[in-house]
């Protein structure tokens, strides 16, 4: 009898640990994909709206300025960012002097 209970939990167990790799897994995925909306929505706003200067190193772009230009006739794909903080969703943007180009975007979600 003790070793049936004890196959049964051990059973339980990899169930459980399954269940939760697949969701951080999946978590994980989702995480990526936003940061990936929100790093190339953000470039083409810096691209579009603002202009490098030689005195600023990084430049930031927050979530609420992007759905701000969403109302304003830009179609930035934001789905996933719906939750998350408007002005500390923020991508953080490197920029190339010799060209005025961006070179690194971090982004930071707040969700």
């Amino acid at each position: 009898m003790k070793g049936k209970w004890g196959i049964i939990v051990a059973v339980i167990i990899v169930i459980v640990a399954i269940i939760g790799f697949v969701f951080y897994g999946k978590t994980e995925q989702n995480l990526q994909a936003e940061e990936k909306r929100m790093r190339v929505a953000a470039k083409d706003y810096f691209n579009k709206y603002m202009s490098s200067n030689e005195s600023t190193q990084v430049y930031e772009v927050t979530l609420d300025m992007l759905e701000e230009a969403n109302e304003n006739g830009e179609d930035y794909n934001l789905q996933g960012l719906e939750n998350c903080d408007k002005t500390k969703t923020v991508a953080k943007i490197t920029i190339n002097y010799q060209n005025g180009k961006p070179k690194k975007t971090e982004v930071t979600l707040e969700c």
